[in-house]
């Protein structure tokens, strides 16, 4: 989140006229841990997912809503409202304010491109 709010401010201070949004899919049922879990976290995630989770086609609404919905708000968290932002219909959810820390994002963007040996500016 703060990334993407990052490069919303240097966009923004660049005279550009390009969109951030940053969305979350909630708790969905994707193959995703396939590759990377336990076998036990596997089938836990396997009979729990349909009790939890929404469908992966739900999941990917607030990604498909950030990037064609008008008048989206910047600064905004969107994702599922339902279940502790797990599941639902798809609005604005609580952002904590640690994701708006200016200070923060900029140290995390410096350290970005020296990780990634990048050279990228707006």
């Amino acid at each position: 989140m703060m990334f993407g709010y990052e490069l919303q401010r240097r966009i923004k201070a660049a005279g550009k006229n390009v969109e951030v949004q940053v969305c979350h899919p909630g708790a969905s049922r994707t193959n995703l841990l396939m590759d990377t879990a336990s076998t036990f976290n596997k089938m836990l995630w396997a009979v729990m997912s349909r009790v939890i989770a929404q469908s992966a086609e739900k999941g990917a609404w607030p990604e498909v809503m950030c990037a064609t919905e008008q008048g989206l708000k910047p600064g905004t968290l969107y994702g599922p409202t339902k279940r502790a932002n797990t599941v639902g219909p798809v609005d604005q959810n609580t952002l904590d304010s640690i994701a708006l820390d200016q200070d923060m994002a900029a140290k995390l963007w410096a350290l970005s491109l020296d990780k990634t040996s990048l050279n990228w500016s707006l």
